[in-house]
């Protein structure tokens, strides 16, 4: 069986921000990607979360298509990405500005 649509987005998801770390990136969260994760560790830190929402599928129709008799579904999946990082209170913005850029 294959994997649903969904699991494949957030698979590939998954494996670019893996690529974090090294130039030119400036954090090294791609070494903890993690996915639906409720608590992190702070050994675990900097990474990356990918929270999977919400998941939608309606009609769409085209011209002279009634209504409910489309071919066609529009599927829309919500996916959050949420970056984690051990900051000091001194530079926490700096670097959160530097894990949103990786």
């Amino acid at each position: 069986m294959t994997d649903s649509v969904a699991l494949r987005a957030i698979y590939a998801i998954r494996q670019r921000l893996e690529n974090i770390g090294g130039a030119p990136y400036n954090t090294e969260a791609g070494q903890n990607v993690f996915i639906s994760r409720a608590t992190v560790d702070k050994t675990l830190l900097p990474c990356v979360i990918i929270v999977p929402g919400d998941e939608t599928a309606a009609p769409t129709s085209g011209d002279g298509v009634p209504y409910g008799a489309s071919q066609a579904m529009k599927i829309v999946f919500e996916i959050a990405v949420e970056g984690h990082i051990a900051a000091e209170q001194s530079n926490s913005g700096e670097q959160l500005e530097q894990l949103k850029a990786d």
